[in-house]
């Protein structure tokens, strides 16, 4: 087989058809031994340079690893940045929890007053029967809590407790969220200032 040496940038390069490749078990990126007898080229396929040995690469090559680790690093740095991110809402959602945990033990007595209070369980089958398809409504939700405030009182409290510990759970993830919102617009701003 015959073949021709083809410019590249400031060097030549040798074409090897993909059958050649496939044939010496070769791919893009291997490293290759290359030696002469002085009239003849031979190239062989390497796992590792020797010690010592340095590998020849084009400035395209060089400069594409450069990138490839760049990209890596960015990679890294913002996998890193949202899995903070990540634990620390978790944080705050463990600390709410603990919250909830400790609210529900505080009014464990009217809660297990639920299903043995007669009149209540009587009341809600009749909303239920009031509202047969629609027990999601504001209307129906409302009535259901006023029953339940009127036969266990101690319940409109934990209510407002849990609304609490709910909104400090929310705000708490709203601001990472926003705390790292800003960090990303600010990186971007970054990024494409450096662009410019």
């Amino acid at each position: 087989m015959l073949k021709k040496l083809t410019k590249y940038g400031n060097s030549h390069a040798l074409i090897l058809d993909k059958a050649i490749l496939d044939l010496l078990n070769m791919q893009e990126g291997d490293l290759l031994k290359i030696k002469t007898d002085g009239t003849s080229l031979i190239i062989t396929p390497v796992s590792e340079p020797s010690n010592g040995q340095l590998v020849s690469r084009t400035g395209e090559e060089k400069l594409r690893d450069i990138m490839q680790q760049e990209s890596t690093k960015k990679m890294e740095k913002t996998n890193g940045e949202a899995l903070q991110h990540y634990m620390a809402s978790q944080e705050g959602f463990l600390a709410g929890s603990q919250e909830f945990a400790k609210l529900f033990q505080k009014y464990s007595a009217a809660i297990q007053q639920l299903p043995a209070n007669q009149g209540l369980a009587q009341e809600l089958n009749e909303l239920a029967a009031k509202y047969p398809h629609d027990t999601n409504s504001q209307a129906y939700l409302e009535e259901y809590q006023e029953i339940r405030y009127k036969h266990i009182p101690e319940l409109r409290s934990m209510d407002a407790e849990m609304k609490e510990i709910s909104k400090k759970i929310d705000n708490h993830y709203l601001e990472f969220e926003k705390e790292y919102l800003t960090k990303q617009q600010v990186q971007l701003a970054t990024n494409n200032m450096n662009q410019e």
